[in-house]
């Protein structure tokens, strides 16, 4: 009986303590979970504030790396956090690049890029990229400023070199000056002493220089009388002069018979006659190789009622002219009679058997003197030239005309080219050298080309144009051609 209360007691006690175990249990466990789930909650809270910070990728990175490093290196200590070593490194950067805060240092730093980039394009020095790092930017203007460096030595070299040369110039002026002060010094007094010699020689020898003034009033005397006896021989002269020129004049008059008239009826007779037309544009003349006719002669063809027209000495217009009813150019020539080509026919006429035919310089007994003078212009292009004249001198010593270089009492026509032209520029054009030469040629050559024609005019001479002088021997057409 006693052990079975015993075992009761044990049971009892053993049941006790396993609830107070229990209760105890239950209440540290309570209390874990509590501190657990606080420490949770503060892990979470310290997770979100250093995500703020730093990505967990950047835990590992190199920069943290390099933040630990300075850690330890002035003006950091080895407590200090990274994130204070990286707060201190910023403020040191911002500092350096404006001496305020980091915002201060952005706008600082942006600005004075701006400034910069203006500054070198107006000095128009190498310009910097405004979206660039502040170190590119100095090195940039680093560049510049050794640019203008070595500029302003050689600029320093060069002035220093002018002055040198200025100081030399002005030595050896002031060297030139007192050795030209020492030469007036010299001439004054030599002039001094030639006017004292002067004057003790005027007094030594005053009589002497009384005779010398009566010789003097002698001779301008005699010098007065023999202006006097000039005056008389020049009015004689010119008493000569005006007989001599009435003896011209008469002499003149005479020569007349025995020279040429441009509408005298020995050139206007035609110097031949069509004696056969054909239908084609072929003729034959009476003209042969007895007549001295050439193949390549060109002749003008007239009205055989009406004759050779008088030729026009002057003026340039064609309806002026003495056209004929055709031109025509020798191209075959026989022993009595040649073949002639028709090189221009006038509109609404024909040609008939007899009519005349004339050329200037043609004449089988008489050879013609000609003078050629100045440009001219065949092609009609509207700029004369001197080997158009050289043609015209070809074609008249082909016909059997004597060329003369200028305008004699035995010329018997004169050619005369284009008048020359003056060229017309601005006052400011004028001032150019070359275009002022040009202006003096003209000049020289219009004075020349109206010599020849006041010449041949005071001669009597037959004046012909271009014009004139190529439709007359039938010529024109062809250069027209």
């Amino acid at each position: 009986m006693a052990s079975g209360q015993s075992s009761r007691s044990g049971l009892v006690v053993a049941t006790v303590v396993s609830v107070i175990v229990a209760v105890a249990g239950l209440v540290l466990a309570s209390i874990f979970a509590a501190s657990a789930n606080k420490a949770t909650k503060e892990k979470d809270a310290l997770q979100i504030s250093y995500r703020e910070v730093i990505d967990a990728a950047n835990l590992q990175g190199p920069e943290l790396q390099q933040l630990r490093d300075a850690k330890g290196k002035e003006p950091f200590t080895g407590v200090d956090k990274l994130i204070s070593v990286a707060l201190g490194q910023r403020d040191q950067v911002s500092k350096l690049l404006s001496g305020g805060s980091y915002d201060d240092a952005v706008v600082g730093a942006h600005a004075a890029l701006e400034d910069a980039a203006a500054k070198l394009e107006a000095a128009k020095l190498p310009p910097i990229n405004k979206s660039e790092n502040v170190a590119g930017a100095l090195r940039t203007l680093a560049a510049s400023v050794s640019q203008l460096s070595s500029l302003n030595a050689d600029l320093i070299q060069k002035m220093q070199a002018a002055q040198a040369d200025v100081a030399g110039a002005e030595a050896r002026t002031k060297t030139t000056l007192d050795a030209k002060e020492k030469q007036i010094e010299g001439i004054r007094a030599e002039q001094g002493k030639t006017i004292a010699d002067y004057s003790g020689f005027a007094k030594a020898n005053q009589g002497t220089i009384d005779d010398i003034n009566k010789n003097m009033e002698a001779e301008r005397k005699t010098a007065s009388d023999a202006l006097n006896k000039i005056n008389t021989d020049l009015a004689d002269a010119k008493r000569n002069v005006s007989r001599l020129s009435g003896d011209r004049d008469k002499l003149l008059g005479k020569l007349e018979n025995f020279t040429p008239n441009a509408n005298a009826s020995t050139l206007r007779k035609a110097d031949g006659k069509l004696i056969k037309v054909t239908g084609t544009d072929l003729v034959y003349i009476d003209l042969g190789e007895g007549k001295q006719v050439l193949p390549g002669m060109s002749f003008e063809v007239y009205d055989q009622t009406r004759g050779v027209p008088p030729v026009t000495s002057t003026g340039s217009d064609d309806l002026r002219l003495p056209t004929g009813k055709a031109s025509i150019e020798i191209t075959h020539v026989t022993g009595t009679f040649s073949e002639a080509r028709i090189v221009r026919m006038a509109p609404g006429v024909a040609l008939s058997e007899g009519d005349v035919i004339a050329n200037l310089v043609y004449d089988p007994n008489i050879k013609y003197k000609f003078v050629v003078y100045g440009a001219f212009d065949l092609s009609k292009s509207g700029s004369p030239t001197l080997n158009d004249a050289a043609i015209i001198r070809r074609l008249i010593s082909q016909w059997g005309g004597i060329i003369e270089d200028a305008v004699q009492v035995d010329s018997d026509f004169v050619v005369v080219g284009a008048e020359p032209q003056i060229p017309l520029f601005s006052a400011e054009e004028r001032q150019d050298p070359v275009n002022r030469k040009k202006i003096t040629d003209a000049q020289t050559e219009l004075e020349a080309y109206q010599a020849v024609i006041v010449k041949a005019r005071e001669l009597n001479k037959p004046i012909l144009n271009q014009n004139q002088f190529l439709t007359y021997v039938g010529y024109l057409s062809q250069v027209r051609r």
